[in-house]
């Protein structure tokens, strides 16, 4: 641990470091080393969820999911199983609807769903059921929200200055869009981030905020922008002289150090912490925390042998998922977006098992079943993104 003044109060805190090693020879993370169980959830099309790609993935108390879609502006709720429930607001330009949902957040105070409108510079407000509540208007222009508490909401907003022309500054807004508390300028920590929704993630009551490039981990609250971790790649990590040059000067220095690691997102759970990290490759790390061993795990590729079909490691086959970057991590649950295609070759390839058991004695009465493979075959037809639920394993130490 070290200790850093906060960014607000001056008081000083304890940060504590977390230690990444250089990455090599992580090709793959086994699901069964880290996860209890695996679950593959199609979310259901039709004529009124017909989802692009999904940006944020929020969880009502119910354990409903709340899915946000920035390409094709539109936010849809699902139930935990992927049955869709019904469609939060509508794009349009009359009071009760948004021209552009920059942002979502979940609101468990209020059981709403509250979303940025960045053309219009408002929240709106609704019911989960997708009923309007109320619409205000916003002091600032902003890329990114999460609720904080009862009373208060937590904002990130890319700000351009001389000095830094790629920096960010954290506040607090009310309900009525309101700023109540500036926290200072940050920029030599933050980077060029273009994707301003995964910078928030709760974890029991703390709300942590990161940007891409960053190393640096802090908790929001009413007082404070309090710094709380610190991903330390020894002598791989970004150079902080870097964070002074232009975007393209940037880009281009980090394109050519290939051995660079930094951060891309960053969740906390009881046991764990899970990041994705980029070196070269996006390598997702889940890491326990020192109080439960500090084991790190890492890879490039989750392996999934947790789906159920037990003869698939001794035959040959086994589920790559490719997708390392964690949409959320939601009560202990690791959650992951893959497109319906990853299921096609996955498919051919148990067919083609299925065909090769059945013809050798040596797994007779252990082969693969035609409902296991229609089950893989749906997940490949379906017409919307799959959600993947990893379970982490709860850890004694």
């Amino acid at each position: 641990r070290d200790l850093v003044r906060s960014r607000g109060l001056g008081d000083v805190y304890k940060r504590q470091v977390i230690d990444i090693p250089v990455l090599k020879d992580s090709t793959f993370i086994l699901c069964s080393n880290v996860f209890s169980s695996v679950e593959y959830v199609p979310l259901e099309s039709n004529s009124h969820s017909a989802i692009g790609m999904i940006d944020k993935l929020e969880f009502t108390d119910h354990g409903d999911m709340i899915v946000y879609d920035n390409r094709n502006g539109i936010i849809i709720r699902y139930d935990s199983e992927g049955h869709y429930l019904n469609k939060i607001g509508e794009r349009g330009h009359q009071k009760n609807e948004y021209v552009k949902p920059m942002d979502i957040a979940y609101d468990p105070f209020c059981n709403q769903v509250i979303v940025w409108d960045n053309i219009r510079k408002s929240l709106l407000y609704y019911n989960i059921d997708g009923s309007f509540v109320n619409k205000t208007e916003s002091e600032l222009w902003h890329g990114s929200l999460e609720v904080l508490d009862r009373n208060y909401l937590g904002i990130c907003t890319s700000r351009i200055i001389k000095e830094s022309p790629y920096s960010f500054k954290f506040f607090l807004m009310d309900r009525s869009g309101k700023i109540k508390k500036e926290f200072d300028e940050y920029n030599t920590v933050a980077g060029f981030q273009r994707s301003p929704n995964c910078i928030f993630s709760n974890c029991e009551g703390k709300l942590l905020c990161h940007t891409e490039y960053s190393s640096n981990i802090f908790e929001i609250t009413r007082d404070s922008l309090i710094p709380r971790y610190h991903l330390s790649f020894g002598n791989n990590g970004i150079q902080n002289e870097w964070f002074e040059y232009d975007e393209d000067k940037f880009r281009k220095t980090l394109h050519k150090n290939k051995n660079v690691a930094y951060c891309y997102n960053f969740f906390e759970t009881s046991h764990y912490f899970v990041t994705t990290i980029c070196r070269e490759y996006l390598y997702l790390c889940i890491k326990e925390k020192e109080e439960f061993g500090g084991k790190l795990y890492a890879g490039y590729n989750l392996r999934d042998n947790l789906s159920g079909i037990k003869i698939i490691d001794e035959s040959g086959g086994i589920l790559n998922i490719s997708m390392v970057v964690p949409i959320a991590v939601n009560a202990g649950i690791c959650y992951f977006v893959v497109e319906p295609s990853l299921f096609v070759d996955f498919t051919e390839n148990l067919k083609k098992i299925k065909a090769q058991l059945e013809s050798d004695s040596k797994y007779r009465g252990k082969g693969i079943s035609d409902d296991e493979i229609r089950k893989y075959e749906m997940l490949s037809e379906n017409n919307n993104p799959i959600i993947v639920k990893c379970v982490l394993k709860s850890v004694s130490y």
